[in-house]
């Protein structure tokens, strides 16, 4: 069976926090909503004929029905009256989606890495599912890279007034406050992007050889899937981080903070920052910056004093160092930076026995500690440096990693509580109307346009749409063509 795939998590409806992180251990850890997914549309996709996918064959795929399954309570979410397909039975969209899921052999739709890791996060049976079955997955994103790679419209909303198989009233950053408008949203979707697909196929399929035959060949396809494949596990088991061992070289690296910054004061009368108890390290630093400048022209330039060699990469008449092109000023007031390249470079020509090589290794030690735990130590454990409030950098617990949980650097920032996942409900086989499995693959391929009745349209509690017209209002409708 082939079908056309796609979620909303919890971004998208005002209800819900607004997302901030899009990797899905991290939404429950940083974003915290009560749900993370809303829906999940399903279209089932028309293929004319058995073969091997190619150009060709792409391009004839067409759209057939639309299902928008609720994974949260639709009622309390919604403005007005739930439609006709949209069901209010939540709780048995999990096992509709797994039955749906176990029959798929090709996944059509975009950005499938980010679908299927929501689905494989919140659903351990959907992960060893698609573990072990392996469906092809055709991405809307690569097959418009291979129809033309220099093309900047990349979302399933700008690339289709450009081809002109569909176009959206809503943007891609509207959010909804109806949850029957979002999810008739969701299902065009869906729908959309097998017209993209098609449309995108048959450019490729005129495209003189070898290009027609090699874009969309099976091996491309597979190659492509295989990275999406990749790309999911990845997303989902992130990169392992023993928690204990980056607190311990947090608390190691401001300890180095401190020590250079006590000894620089006392010894060499510098602040290289602004502490609880020292302000005006940037006037402090200028002063030394100075010093350091003096005492480098007085060694190369005093006639008094003779050169020990020529001072390479100087204007001829030059009569400082500030002269020098590998110097940096500030854009604004021309003066010298106190970056670090200014550090070494006027290091490297003081005299050996100058009393400020100690206060320039003491800033670069500090320096680099400051770089490590605000760059990377102190955002994974704690927050952003910059920003207390914004925790989207936050490590997340991760299994077989060993956690500290009592960690903190303020009271006012506690630890938030760990992870859940949800597993889909058992649903009662006595229900008085149980849902149908999706039809087996060869049903997907008929040429016909009857099927027989072993083979029919899947029928679950959730109707399908009566139409797919741009004029009814209860429908998920897909968005009208661009011409």
């Amino acid at each position: 069976m082939v079908i056309s795939l796609d979620t909303e998590t919890y971004g998208i409806h005002t209800a819900f926090p607004a997302q901030t992180v899009f990797s899905p251990p991290r939404m429950s850890w940083v974003d915290k909503p009560s749900s993370i997914l809303l829906t999940t549309a399903i279209t089932r996709v028309i293929v004319p004929e058995l073969g091997p996918w190619s150009a060709r064959l792409l391009s004839r795929i067409r759209p057939a029905e639309t299902y928008v399954l609720p994974f949260v309570d639709p009622v309390p979410l919604s403005q007005r009256p739930l439609p006709s397909w949209l069901s209010p039975d939540f709780r048995k969209s999990p096992a509709r989606l797994l039955r749906w899921l176990s029959h798929a052999t090709t996944i059509l739709g975009m950005n499938l890495a980010y679908d299927l890791s929501v689905l494989c996060f919140l659903f351990p049976l959907i992960r060893e599912l698609i573990r072990v079955r392996r469906p092809l997955l055709i991405d809307l994103s690569y097959v418009n890279f291979l129809d033309n790679p220099d093309r900047s419209e990349r979302s399933l909303k700008a690339i289709g007034p450009v081809i002109g198989t569909h176009i959206y009233d809503k943007t891609a950053r509207d959010r909804f406050s109806c949850f029957a408008e979002m999810a008739d949203y969701n299902g065009c979707d869906t729908h959309n992007s097998v017209l993209a697909i098609a449309e995108l196929a048959r450019r490729i399929d005129l495209l003189p050889e070898p290009g027609r035959s090699l874009k969309l060949s099976p091996f491309t396809l597979a190659s492509f899937s295989d990275t999406i494949h990749l790309t999911i596990e990845m997303s989902l088991n992130g990169v392992p981080i023993h928690r204990p061992t980056l607190a311990a070289l947090h608390a190691k690296l401001a300890l180095r903070q401190r020590r250079t910054h006590h000894v620089a004061r006392t010894r060499h009368s510098l602040l290289i920052s602004n502490t609880d108890d020292t302000v005006g390290s940037k006037k402090s630093k200028s002063s030394f910056f100075t010093r350091l400048v003096d005492e480098v022209d007085a060694y190369w330039f005093d006639p008094s004093h003779p050169r020990p060699f020529p001072f390479p990469g100087l204007p001829p008449g030059a009569t400082t160092v500030l002269a020098h092109p590998r110097v940096v000023l500030t854009p604004k007031t021309r003066e010298i930076s106190h970056s670090d390249a200014n550090r070494s470079f006027l290091s490297s020509l003081l005299p050996a026995t100058s009393p400020l090589h100690r206060a320039l290794r003491c800033w670069d030690r500090n320096a680099a500690a400051s770089k490590i735990n605000g760059t990377y130590c102190y955002p994974l454990l704690f927050h952003s440096v910059q920003k207390p409030q914004d925790r989207t950098s936050l490590l997340v617990p991760q299994p077989g990693c060993p956690w500290s949980p009592s960690l903190s650097p303020h009271p006012s920032h506690p630890e938030p509580p760990p992870c859940k996942t949800l597993t889909p409900p058992t649903e009662s086989r006595s229900s008085s109307a149980p849902d149908p499995a999706p039809p087996p693959e060869s049903a997907t391929r008929d040429s016909t346009a009857t099927t027989p009745s072993s083979l029919s349209t899947p029928t679950p509690a959730i109707p399908a749409p009566p139409s797919r017209s741009p004029s009814s209002t209860d429908s998920p409708t897909p968005s009208s063509p661009n011409g």
